[in-house]
């Protein structure tokens, strides 16, 4: 037989031991004596050569079957004790029954009988690390007995005690060979020839067997039984894990919780955007309006560039455009009269250019929520009144009552007659409504019907004089449905929400199509540039949270790498005890699902706040409310599906991260992992 040493240990030999008795190898130092024990016991496997239990090579065991041998067949008293250091006594002996399935009540009562017996019972809540040696070689005798198994192997048992410790540990272990099998390595030629059965001596590179190992009877089969190995053991060695490398468990938490919470606040970003958006663009007074042109696309003679003309398009044209679309109204651009951009003097004071916008229903019904935040509504035929929206009200200082003068200056002609018209036009500021303040720009609004009504009005002395009659702008333009005054577009107003819906509708199919029309509104173009950006953030929030993935990956693996490398010989000690490779392996995979979801539930709770606090922000740079926003509650149907998802996908993250470098981790025998520190 030969060990993975390359060393011979001995060759042509064939024996059997006994289901009882006490057997002792005595050699001197340096022969194969413990080597022989390791291999008995299957700590080694040999090269050359079988090591058999009930029929079956040790070699060829699967892991369940090797577990089940540590756990229930065989007990090992080490030379150098191989206790957990950071267990106390009574751990360390009750630790093969829980692993066993035995309750911790249980188990610990049974573990206090041998330390009572042993005198250690005023030591069985003390830290094996603090005992003497004496106490500790008493502490692993005591945990190679609390069991009772088959077999008990003892490498030196009695070098660190005592002489009345000594034959006190002998007489134990004699009573023990009555009734399981008992191999002893000792030094001790005196004690072994006292209380051994048999002994088996190595000499000048020989192995001489007693002959009851040549005639040694074989023991029969016992029926298998399984090993039920309830999970509370492995909690204290977690949280002993966790507090001995704090360091690291803090370090993947907050890379968990960074993580985490970026996942969270790009999910709710990209949920609750959209949802904000057109929210926020239906509680607009921009919502209710468009501008219609007509857009030709116009080849060029022998180059590859087409060029794209817009234009207003006809009456005609434009009324077919609408045809069927009840609550639309279509009326002509007036921005030539009354300018979009234009200054006014408050205060005796000008201030500087504002945005003016038409608003054919002052009600403001077109609206499902109230868009009036402050003030009251005003008539539609009025020219006297306006609505301010907040970024007017913020920005200009003024408040809802005060009246400002904004200056008229136009010429209007009419075959061959003009007129220069020059006024001051006088506008309370009645209400503060909301508006889509993605922009931020300062607007007042004005009724179309109250601009009709003074534009039909106002007189044009030169015009009425040449022609004889009462005649008006109005009334003009309609005769004369080419004149330049009537801008560059068709407006388009919606009366009532289903007819400023359709409106919407029509924009986006439009902007899809390109061809034919051009339907469109600031509002509208705000939306789509906010939608632009929201596009943009969305992949850099989905980029940001791949990396921090990743790093949390790469945190967490090395975590886990780092944990099982320092407690090494740890695990060694627990697969001798009877732990499976699956359970020492939880042990780490568990360290690292625990932290992170822990990670993840901070971060699940800490998400309210956190939305809450970045919606103020969103809204005071772009006046849009709730853009994070998670549906806790239900999502696809399915009752707080998201919360469930964030949980379960960091643990399966942490689950592949760990995993990995633990299945890669080099694969020693258990005697070169117990000598690991």
């Amino acid at each position: 037989m030969a060990f993975p040493g390359e060393k011979d240990l001995f060759l042509h030999a064939s024996f059997r031991f006994p289901t009882r008795g006490f057997f002792t190898i005595l050699g001197p130092s340096g022969c194969g004596k413990s080597t022989f024990l390791h291999l008995l016991s299957g700590l080694l496997s040999p090269k050359e050569g079988r090591v058999l239990y009930r029929g079956k090579p040790l070699s060829q065991m699967k892991d369940k079957e090797r577990t089940a041998f540590h756990a229930k067949e065989t007990a090992f008293l080490f030379q150098h004790y191989e206790l957990l250091e950071s267990c106390s006594a009574i751990e360390n002996v009750s630790l093969p029954l829980r692993l066993l399935g035995t309750s911790k009540k249980k188990a610990e009562e049974r573990a206090s009988m041998f330390l009572q017996e042993f005198g250690l019972e005023e030591k069985a809540r003390q830290k094996a690390a603090t005992l003497s040696g004496g106490e500790k070689q008493r502490v692993a005798l005591c945990r190679a007995l609390v069991s009772s198994p088959p077999i008990l192997f003892a490498d030196e048992p009695t070098g660190a005690l005592d002489s009345q410790s000594a034959l006190k540990a002998m007489e134990v272990l004699s009573t023990q060979s009555k009734s399981r099998l008992v191999i002893m390595v000792s030094h001790n030629e005196g004690l072994a020839e006292r209380y051994s059965d048999a002994i088996i001596r190595f000499e000048k590179g020989e192995i001489i067997f007693p002959t009851i190992l040549a005639d040694g009877i074989v023991s029969e089969q016992k029926k298998k039984s399984r090993i039920r190995c309830l999970p509370s053991w492995k909690l204290p060695f977690l949280f002993r894990h966790l507090e001995e490398g704090g360091w690291k468990a803090s370090l993947s938490f907050l890379s968990g919780f960074i993580g985490i919470s970026a996942c969270l606040l790009s999910s709710a970003f990209a949920l609750g955007s959209p949802v904000a958006l057109k929210a926020a663009e239906r509680e607009s007074l921009g919502f209710a309006f468009a501008e219609l042109k007509k857009r030709e696309t116009l080849e060029v003679e022998g180059s590859p560039v087409r060029l794209v003309k817009e234009s207003r398009p006809s009456l005609e044209e434009a009324s077919s455009f609408i045809e069927g679309e009840e609550g639309i109204s279509l009326e002509a651009d007036l921005r030539y009269f009354f300018p979009e951009r234009n200054v006014f003097s408050w205060n005796r004071t000008t201030q500087e250019s504002v945005r003016f916008a038409p608003v054919l229903d002052p009600s403001l019904s077109f609206s499902k929520s109230p868009l009036l935040l402050e003030g009251s509504l005003f008539e539609a035929t009025s020219f006297s009144s306006c609505f301010g929206n907040e970024a007017f009200f913020k920005e200009r200082g003024l408040s809802v009552g005060d009246v400002i003068k904004v200056p008229i200056s136009f010429s209007f002609s009419y075959r061959a007659k003009e007129d220069f018209i020059e006024e001051t036009v006088s506008l309370r500021l009645d209400g503060k409504v909301k508006d889509f303040a993605f922009f931020g720009e300062p607007t007042l609004y004005y009724s179309y019907r109250g601009l009709e009504n003074y534009l039909r009005n106002l007189p044009i002395p030169r015009i009425q004089e040449t022609y004889g009659r009462t005649l008006s702008i109005p009334l003009l333009l309609e005769e004369e449905e080419t004149s330049a005054c009537l801008g560059e577009a068709r407006w388009l107003f919606a009366e009532g929400t289903e007819a400023a819906e359709r409106l919407w509708t029509m924009m986006d199919d439009l902007a899809n199509n390109g061809e034919g029309f051009v339907l469109s509104s600031p509002t509208y173009l705000s939306g789509k540039s906010f939608s632009l950006l929201a596009e943009g953030f969305d992949a850099a929030l989905l980029l940001f949270s791949l990396l921090i993935g990743l790093t949390l990956s790469f945190v967490l693996a090395i975590s886990g790498a780092s944990s099982f490398a320092e407690h090494k010989k740890e695990c060694a000690i627990l697969r001798v005890l009877g732990a499976s490779e699956k359970d020492v392996s939880s042990l780490f995979l568990n360290e690292g699902m625990l932290t992170t979801f822990l990670a993840a539930l901070a971060s699940l709770l800490s998400f309210p706040s956190f939305s809450s606090a970045l919606n103020s922000l969103f809204l005071t740079h772009f006046g849009i409310p709730s853009l994070l926003s998670l549906p806790i509650r239900s999502f696809l149907g399915i009752p707080y599906f998201l919360p469930l998802l964030f949980l379960a996908l960091p643990l399966i993250l942490a689950f592949i991260a760990v995993s990995i470098p633990l299945s890669h981790a080099r694969k020693a025998p258990f005697v070169e992992e117990l000598r690991d520190e």
